[in-house]
This record gives structure tokens, sequence and C-alpha cells, in this order.
């Protein structure tokens, strides 16, 4: 799965190409783009991403949901075996810790979440993301480590955690 404004920041046409990668050795996996095109150059984008999945005849295998508001998300990130962001943003973003969080692996290449998540979620060389992919698509639920990665979001980036780092950033001031 892949969660996001449809954007070429956000690199579904790669996710799309990891995943034919993937299918080729995992045949019943479904990928599943969640979110929708912004502005007009997204709108295009959209547009290459379902040319380049016809191409690859892989339209029954990839589908679209729309934009799905954050607290109905819960559920459907617990659906997915793996999801895979490819931002390169630099930055956090969400959708891995939302992921993480209902205790779903989350792939990525944004070396922001050096230190942050697992590194065997983190791949450094965007061209062998298909390959990790295709390992936990194999290797199946990771029921063991569920509770662990809900963990490490909890512990570091829950909502209490914020408050408490700014209030001990106020009294510092």
């Amino acid at each position: 799965m892949s969660v996001g404004r449809i954007s070429p920041t956000k690199r579904q046409l790669d996710v799309v190409h990891a995943f034919a990668f993937a299918r080729d050795k995992v045949p019943a996996a479904i990928l599943y783009i969640v979110g929708k095109p912004a502005l007009k150059e997204d709108v295009r984008y959209l547009e290459r991403i379902k040319e380049y999945i016809r191409k690859q005849k892989i339209e029954a295998q990839v589908k679209f949901l729309d934009a799905i508001p954050n607290k109905k998300m819960p559920p459907i990130y617990q659906k997915a075996a793996v999801t895979v962001n490819m931002s390169e943003t630099g930055s956090l973003d969400k959708d891995v810790l939302e992921a993480l969080s209902c205790g779903i692996p989350a792939l990525t290449t944004n070396i922001a979440f050096k230190g942050v998540i697992p590194e065997v979620l983190i791949v450094e060389d965007g061209d062998a993301i298909g390959e990790r992919l295709t390992a936990f698509l194999e290797e199946g639920p990771h029921k063991e480590k569920e509770m662990e990665y809900r963990n490490l979001v909890v512990r570091a980036h829950s909502l209490g955690r914020l408050i408490s780092n700014l209030i001990s950033d106020m009294q510092i001031v």
C-alpha cells in the first residue's frame, strides 16, 4: 500500500515500479494507492502512473482509493501486509508513522527516518526497494513485530510525548 497525495514528490510511479517487480515473484500481491492529486501537474502525474500500469498489464493488481480521512485509516492500514513510502522530502512523512502505529511495516527510501525506525525498513537505494518489498511479501505477516512497531511510534511520536517535550522546552526558556 502507498498512502499520500498523488504527486511526483511522493514518487508513487516508483512505488508501482517496485510493485511490478515484486508482483513477478508474488503474483497474488495487490497494490492499493490511497490518495488523490492536488494540483494540475499532479493529475498529469496520475495519468503517467495509470499509463505505466496499463503497459505493464497490472491493472487488476493496482487499486486506487481516493483520499481517506486520517481517522478512518487505521482499519485500512491493518489490511496491508506492508506500506511503501518513496518520498524524499527529508522530513518524517506521517504515513510511515501511521502505518507503524497500526503495527504494519513501512518500507521507505526517506533517509530522514535513519535512527528513528528499524534499519530493515529503510532502503537507501531506490532501485532495491522492489527486492525488499518482495522479501516482505514473501515472508508474510510480521505479527511478532506489530507491537514493536506500534510502541516505537507511541514512545517517540505520540501526542503525549510532544506535549511533554513542549513543556520541557518552555521551562528552559
